[in-house]
């Protein structure tokens, strides 16, 4: 599904800007807006400031998508 496919897009763009800490990459916004890319703007950039480098992906990355009647 597409979904599933844009957000482990989605996080494997996380992954790899953090392993820079830069907060301005564009990236970034290639699968988020709004409070989302604010969010992990505003992390990211505190991450930085305090000296923290991200390794590593996140583990759980099994979405499902199912049908609501």
């Amino acid at each position: 599904m597409a979904a599933i496919a844009t957000y482990r897009a989605l996080w494997s763009d996380v992954v790899t800007v953090q392993e820079t800490m830069n907060d301005q990459d564009p990236r970034l916004a290639d699968h988020m807006t709004g409070q989302a890319i604010s969010y992990f703007v505003k992390a990211i950039h505190v991450n930085r400031l305090n000296g923290y480098v991200a390794k590593g992906a996140p583990k759980l990355l099994s979405p499902t998508v199912r049908r609501r009647w």
